[in-house]
Formats: structure tokens, sequence, C-alpha cells
């Protein structure tokens, strides 16, 4: 079952560092003008998925189907980041206020920018090969900006990434 506003919602890191989920209207638009009512709730993260990079290769000049995508890739990456943070965190002495900014890079505009992590696992992102939640745990794991964490805090962390 999938939360359909992880498709219209961004999360991204204000000022302070903290965490704020933010609406993309035109993302919302979208998912409701190709999702009936009815349909959404009760569809998969794989139909939604789909339907989305079918949307996005037929017509790439429609940025906000990426767009929905990469908002699903944000949530996924605090998931990520929270399941490291409660894994390792209180061992190593981080929080994942400490790990976000690493990986939480995206602003939720159109286009994206190239530096822009979500952007690139979706540029990368072969459907047939994993699902794109599996593909962003593997990316966000590896990803060299969170490996270079400072050493103090993770000396042994990145044995088990």
């Amino acid at each position: 079952m999938s939360k359909i506003s992880h498709y219209w919602t961004i999360v991204r890191l204000n000022a302070a560092g903290q965490i704020k989920i933010v609406e993309i209207p035109a993302a919302y638009q979208l998912l409701q003008q190709h999702f009936p009512d009815s349909e959404p709730d009760e569809a998969g993260d794989p139909l939604i998925q789909a339907r989305l990079l079918a949307l996005l290769q037929s017509e790439p000049s429609e940025p906000t189907a990426a767009l929905c995508l990469r908002c699903f890739i944000s949530h996924q990456i605090v998931q990520i980041c929270t399941s490291l943070q409660s894994q390792f965190g209180d061992y190593y002495g981080f929080t994942l206020q400490d790990l976000l900014p690493y990986v939480l890079t995206d602003t939720g505009k159109l286009p994206a920018s190239a530096d822009c992590l979500a952007q690139q696992i979706l540029q990368s992102f072969q459907p047939d090969a994993s699902s794109l939640a599996t593909w962003t745990a593997r990316l966000v794991r590896q990803h060299r900006e969170l490996r270079r964490f400072p050493a103090k805090k993770l000396p042994k962390l990145l044995a088990y990434l």
C-alpha cells in the first residue's frame, strides 16, 4: 500500500537543518489528473511509479512526473537515514540531522540541479533491475558525501554501509 502524498510532498531541510515537508501543487495536480479519485490510496508504489515513469518517457518535456518521483525519493532518503541513525547513532554519537545535509539535497524546483542526489537516483534507476526504494537505499548508503562523514563520529560505520 502506498502513501500517495509521498509523491506530491517533498522533504527538505529548513535553514536550521530541521526536516520540513513541503507540498508541491504541480505534483499534486499531476497525480489527480492521472489517478481516479478512488485509486491512489489503493495503488501500490510499483503501479504509481510505473505510470509516472511511462509519463516521463512519453512526454520528456513534462518534468512534473520526475518531480513526483523525486518527492518519493526524498521520503525514502529520510527513512534510510533514520534507519542508519537508529542502528548506529547512539553508539557513534550522531543524529539524523547530522546525516541529512549530505543526502537530502533536493529543493523541489524544476529543473532539478545536477548535484541533487534524488535526480541522480532517478536518472540511474532501472525499473527492471530493482524497485525505486531499493535503488534509493543502495545509492544513499554508497553516497560519497555520506561516506565522507567526519571520521571522528563514524570510525567503523562505513564498514556496515
